[in-house]
């Protein structure tokens, strides 16, 4: 599929289909906005326990298969399939999202979470100005106000302030791989926004789910991993909360832009 042609197609489809779509951000969909944020939020904590404990490639494998079956408790809400659906693209979506992933685990693994997550919060920039651009969604002052506060906030976190025997500026430990998990992370959830609008919500998040599930699973494998370090290290409370909980947020936050403005 070719992305260039995608948003008028879709677009078309968001704004016609007033029963189920609006493209004005009213309380419930800052609600919704606020509630992924603190879901996803809880799960960069709890990943960075595990990440620490049994490595990257092992701990996106285990908190991504341990919430494919939770979907079954979401079955009763999903939404009804479409005729044509888009589960290639999907699963193409995740394989490429897997490596973006393992790339913001390493940097949680090197630097400190405060600012690692924090730089990875750039994402937001890249997807509201693919939503601007690509969707030709509103761009308000408001916007434009978070965009740069968003970005100043980056700036401050990710730059160390030299000191006065130095006057060269260096990037914290993590930096690098979070601004590189930033901006992929950014373009994966326009796909997303794309690939709901489409296909639904539960579509889009579950087969996202198998595809990183089975790509860590072959680069687990590829790396030889010692599989019996899962039964001495993981923490599997921990692990099973970070499932559900992120089952729950990425759900949301794709139901939420099948029904408002991705920038937004």
């Amino acid at each position: 599929m070719n992305f260039f042609h995608v948003p008028s197609e879709v677009n078309r489809s968001f704004i016609e289909n007033k029963k189920y779509y609006t493209i004005h951000m009213d309380f419930n969909g800052f609600l919704l906005a606020i509630i992924v944020t603190i879901g996803f939020s809880i799960d960069v904590l709890i990943v960075a326990i595990s990440t620490k404990r049994i490595g990257s490639v092992a701990t996106l494998f285990l908190w991504q298969i341990m919430g494919i079956p939770l979907f079954a408790l979401l079955v009763p809400i999903m939404p009804p399939i479409p005729v044509v659906t888009h589960i290639p693209l999907i699963m193409i979506i995740g394989v490429c999202f897997t490596f973006v992933g393992l790339i913001f685990l390493q940097a949680i693994k090197i630097g400190t979470l405060a600012v690692v997550s924090t730089i990875n919060e750039l994402f937001i920039v890249v997807t509201t100005l693919l939503g601007v651009v690509m969707l030709h969604e509103s761009f308000t002052l408001w916007k434009a106000i978070g965009l740069i506060l968003t970005f100043a906030g980056v700036v401050l976190l990710g730059f160390q302030i030299p000191r006065k025997n130095s006057g060269s500026i260096r990037l914290l430990a993590g930096v690098p791989y979070a601004l590189i998990s930033a901006i992929g992370t950014g373009i994966y959830l326009f796909a997303v926004a794309i690939t709901s609008r489409m296909d639904g919500w539960f579509l889009t998040a579950l087969f996202i789910r198998v595809a990183i599930a089975m790509t860590s699973c072959i680069v687990l494998l590829t790396r030889k991993y010692d599989f019996s370090l899962l039964s001495k290290k993981t923490p599997w409370v921990l692990l099973a909360l970070a499932a559900a909980v992120d089952v729950g947020a990425f759900s949301l936050y794709n139901y939420a832009i099948s029904h408002y403005e991705v920038s937004t």
